[in-house]
C-alpha cells in the first residue's frame, strides 16, 4: 500500500456505465396505480387468504435518480480528486493539491530536482 507500481505495470481504471437519464424513475411515474404490483398472496395468522394488492399501496416519496448524462473520460480524470488517501506527499500532484488547499498562495509551482535540491515555489 502506497508503493509505486514497477515500470511496465498495467493499471486498470474502471468507470461506472449507466443508461443515463432514461434509467431514472420519477415519483409521479412510480406512484401511478399501474407501476407497482405485489406478486403472490399473503396469509393471516389464522390461515385466512389475503390479496396483498388490495391491502397495500407502495408509494415513493422521492425520485430514484441513478442515471446521469455521460461525460468525457478526460473530464472525469480532470475533476477527480488529486488527494492522497494516505495523506502522503508522494508526487507533484499531491504537493500541488496540499498547497492549493491552504488557500494562502495565488500560484503554486512544483519544481522537481534531486532530493537535496527539490523545492516548492509559492507566489
Amino acid at each position: 500500500m502506497g508503493m509505486c507500481p514497477p515500470n511496465g505495470s498495467i493499471i486498470i481504471a474502471e468507470y461506472v456505465v449507466s443508461d443515463g437519464p432514461i434509467a431514472n424513475l420519477y415519483k409521479d411515474e412510480i406512484n401511478s396505480n399501474e407501476y407497482w404490483e405485489i406478486e403472490g398472496d399473503g396469509f393471516m395468522p389464522d390461515g385466512t387468504h389475503v390479496t396483498l394488492n388490495d391491502n397495500f399501496k407502495i408509494i415513493s416519496t422521492t425520485d430514484v435518480i441513478f442515471g446521469t448524462a455521460s461525460e468525457n473520460t478526460a473530464l472525469t480524470q480532470l475533476i477527480a480528486p488529486h488527494v492522497s488517501r494516505s495523506y502522503v506527499l508522494a508526487n507533484e500532484t499531491n504537493y500541488r493539491y496540499f498547497f492549493k488547499r491552504m488557500n494562502m498562495f495565488s500560484d503554486v509551482e512544483i519544481i522537481q530536482g534531486s532530493s537535496l535540491q527539490s523545492g516548492v515555489s509559492m507566489l
